[in-house]
Order: structure tokens, then C-alpha cells, then sequence
């Protein structure tokens, strides 16, 4: 009897555990434990609080389910809106982020205040001037210097916004006929570049190599056993213009200054994702085709090519087919919003051991062409003026403000510091390639910075 009644006692204790769970909250820098967190589930009068311990229990009497949001709430930290769901996917760990500015809010004065809010942009500075200005370009990092092929260095106009302002044609000070004339110039001349600049970020010095690559525009770059891989892209033709994409794929030997050329390349597109993944170039996406109205169509598939073999295979196919950009860690590719006809706000990942593709959450603001840089498990975003970071950890999106006009940067790191290089600036009428190279400490990436964030 007495070993009956254990049995009863094991199963219902068992049975206690299962219907409820303890979620643990704790600060996401330091890893200490939260207490007198307030959690509120929406929509619902239900409320619950962590205790001394930093936890809260949800029992199955509460009866949540998967699509549930529970809002978080402390007076010294960011607020937090997170479904049941997710919760779970974090193991019933939450990490909250500690609003430094609510801490001192009551104790500074009102220019102390403007003083804290300049001090919250993230300080860059200008390194070295560039070649040329260049956007859409290749690059690669190897042994402490970037190397840039190719890319856009022709300023484009907006032919209509110029001929449609008045200040414009006032100052052309000439015929409508013959302003037309000029705008149609402008506006067909196109200008790739054939150069491999090299930047030597611990020398500042700038070098080219002396090989002239085939002239292209918004292609990849990647190095593999010192060997320069330049792939994809288009091309403008000599004659009229006309441009086209580039199949040919670029192989400059880094130790022996030679050059070979494959022309074998089933993945032709522009605007696409790359990567070196083992021993193979990974590529997938980017844009095949545009009408005269920027109407584009957009490959969904994936390619592998084995760069011990020579061989390519297909491997999968996205689940929206788009132009994009990304990063690898580890064995998952994290693709940064992208554009199909329409800017995107999603980060979607692709995990090349499982061939699993998951929609890892939304973005702040859609993004057609970031600059992106990852480093450990932290993912670092640039999108015309605005900083972001993603833990793919924690599953934590932040916002950062710098007061720095540009866009689609390519970004880079050495000794603890991001380095930007080329993209492009606009203004009404025109789109300008950019000469500058910037840099910004990795510790400019304070908490206290912080413009917004939450968990994806």
C-alpha cells in the first residue's frame, strides 16, 4: 500500500510540473536576475510579477495560448511585448534591456539633457578617401585588407524630377529642347568600373592590382584559398549602352597576380546574396530582368558551386524570391530585408544543414540594399542613416541614430571598429556615388544609445 501511495504521489507531482512553467527574467548585459518585473497578459485583466528569484510562473489554469502577447514592464528598463509562443522558443528566459536614460531623467538638468541626446548618435569619422566613388561594387576582406572590384561610378539623374523643377529649368536659362537633350545624356550614361582597388586598413594606404576585371556593376566578390572570386553583376555594352547581365565569373590568383575566367554560371543575377560556406560559394536571389518602368523579375533559387570541383548544384529554392543581402554564421544564412518590387521588412534565415527556411521576424523599417556585417552572434545593419543590431541570441532588435547620409554602404571589421566603405548619397534629382570610407568604435554601440528595440 505504501508503495502504491508513492507512486500516486510521483505522478502527481509529476503532473504539478508539467502544468505550470517558470519563465526567468534577466538583464541581457549582465545576466542578473530582474525582480519586481511587471508582466501583463494583453488584452486580459490576468497580471503577473518575478519575484526575489527573477521568475514568474505560468500555470495551465492560466490558460495561454501560443498567439498570446505578454507586455513587460520595469521602471529601469526597455519595455517588452512577446508572445507565449516565443517565449517558449527562448526556453522561458527573457532578457530585458536597461534604459540608462530613465535612470538619470530626473536628475539632469535641461542642457545636460540636448548634451545626453547629441551624445546618443553614434560618432563616426572619416578614415581615407577612396579611388573613385563607387557604389554596387564587390568587396572582400582578407588578412587585414579589403579588396574592391568593379562597381557603379556614374552619377544617376532623375531626368524628369530635374526637368519638372522650376529652379532648374530657370537656371538652364535655355530651350526646353535643349535641356531635354542634356537630361536624356545624363540620364542614359552609365559608367561601371574595371579597377581592383586595395585597402590596407592597419597602413591607411590605398593600391591597385594590376589586373583590369571585365566592367561590372552590382555583382559579389569572395576570397577562397587566396584565390578572388567576382561573380554575377551586369555589364553595359559599347555600343549603345544596352546593359546585360554577366555570366562570366572572375578569378584573380592573389599570390600569382594571374587571372582565369569561368563562364559557366547558372545563377546570372544582380543584387543577390553570396557566401563561402565550406569549401562552396553559396548564391541566391537577386533580380534577372527589368522592364523600361523598373518592373523587375527576381530568381528564387539557390545555387551551390564546389570550388574544389567545379561543379554547380541546386540546392533549394527561397520563399520569396527578391534582391537581398545577408550574412553567414555558422551554417545559417541571415537574410536583411531585400526588395521585390516593393521594399521588405523581414529577416529571414536558411539553415544549409537542414535546407530549413524560418522568418525570424520583422524589422523596424523595410530595407532594400542594408549594409551588413556580423560578428560572433551579433549582426550589425546599416540603412540610410540608422543603425541596427540583431543578437540572434537573444532575438533582440536595436535602433541607433548617426547623423551620417548614406546609403548601402559596405562594411567591414578591424581592430574593434566598422569600417564603411563607398554606397551613395542622394538628393532630389540624382544619385551619387560615394568616395568616402568611415569608422566607427564598437563601443559606440552603448546601451544608453539606444533609440528602440525589441524582441523578435
Amino acid at each position: 500500500m505504501q508503495k502504491i501511495y508513492v507512486s500516486v504521489l510521483l505522478v502527481l507531482v509529476s503532473y504539478t510540473l508539467q502544468a505550470q512553467q517558470v519563465v526567468t527574467i534577466l538583464d541581457s548585459d549582465t545576466k542578473q536576475i530582474i525582480s519586481d518585473v511587471n508582466i501583463k497578459i494583453k488584452e486580459t485583466d490576468k497580471g503577473f510579477a518575478t519575484n526575489n528569484k527573477g521568475v514568474f510562473t505560468i500555470n495551465s489554469t492560466d490558460n495561454l495560448k501560443n498567439s498570446d502577447i505578454l507586455i513587460i514592464s520595469h521602471i529601469n528598463y526597455y519595455p517588452e511585448k512577446i508572445t507565449f509562443n516565443k517565449i517558449k522558443e527562448l526556453n522561458y528566459t527573457i532578457y530585458l534591456l536597461k534604459n540608462y536614460s530613465s535612470l538619470d531623467e530626473i536628475v539632469v538638468s535641461a542642457k545636460e539633457k540636448r548634451i545626453r541626446r547629441r551624445e546618443q548618435l553614434i560618432k563616426f569619422r572619416k578614415v581615407t578617401t577612396m579611388p573613385k566613388g563607387l557604389f554596387a561594387f564587390g568587396a572582400s576582406q582578407k588578412d587585414g585588407k579589403v579588396i574592391i572590384t568593379g562597381g557603379e561610378k556614374s552619377i544617376v539623374t532623375n531626368s524628369f524630377g530635374e526637368i519638372t523643377s522650376k529652379d532648374k529649368v530657370n537656371e538652364f536659362g535655355t530651350s526646353m529642347e535643349k535641356m531635354l537633350e542634356s537630361m536624356i545624356i545624363k540620364a542614359n550614361w552609365k559608367n561601371y568600373s574595371s579597377k581592383v582597388h586595395v585597402y590596407d586598413l592597419n597602413k591607411n594606404m590605398w593600391s591597385d592590382i594590376n589586373k583590369k576585371n571585365i566592367k561590372r556593376a552590382f555583382h559579389n566578390s569572395h576570397i577562397y584559398d587566396n584565390k578572388l572570386y567576382v561573380v554575377g553583376g551586369k555589364r553595359v555594352s559599347n555600343l549603345k549602352g544596352k546593359e546585360y547581365l554577366e555570366n562570366r565569373i572572375e578569378i584573380l590568383n592573389l599570390d600569382k597576380n594571374t587571372k582565369t575566367i569561368d563562364d559557366v554560371n547558372p545563377h546570372k543575377a544582380v543584387n543577390f546574396a553570396s557566401f563561402i560556406y565550406k569549401d562552396n560559394l553559396i548564391v541566391l536571389g537577386g533580380s534577372i530582368k527589368s522592364t523600361i518602368g523598373d518592373i523587375k523579375t527576381f530568381s528564387k533559387e539557390v545555387h551551390a558551386l564546389n570550388l574544389q570541383t567545379g561543379l554547380w548544384y541546386n540546392i533549394g529554392n527561397m520563399p520569396i524570391p527578391k534582391e537581398t543581402q545577408g550574412v553567414l554564421i555558422e551554417d545559417t544564412i541571415f537574410l536583411i530585408g531585400g526588395y521585390n518590387n516593393d521594399p521588405t521588412n523581414n529577416i529571414e534565415t536558411f539553415n544549409l544543414k537542414t535546407g530549413r527556411w524560418t522568418k525570424e521576424g520583422e524589422l523596424f523599417q523595410s530595407m532594400i540594399n542594408p549594409g551588413v556585417f556580423a560578428i560572433e552572434n551579433m549582426i550589425y545593419i546599416f540603412n540610410d542613416g540608422t543603425f541596427f543590431t540583431y543578437n540572434i541570441k537573444t532575438k533582440r532588435l536595436s535602433e541607433y541614430k548617426i547623423k551620417l547620409d548614406l546609403h548601402s554602404p559596405k562594411i567591414f571589421l578591424n581592430n574593434n571598429k566598422l569600417y564603411l566603405f563607398g554606397g551613395f548619397s542622394v538628393d532630389d534629382f540624382s544619385v551619387i556615388p560615394s568616395n568616402s570610407v568611415f569608422s566607427i568604435e564598437l563601443s559606440e554601440f552603448e546601451n544608453f544609445k539606444i533609440i528602440k528595440s525589441k524582441i523578435l
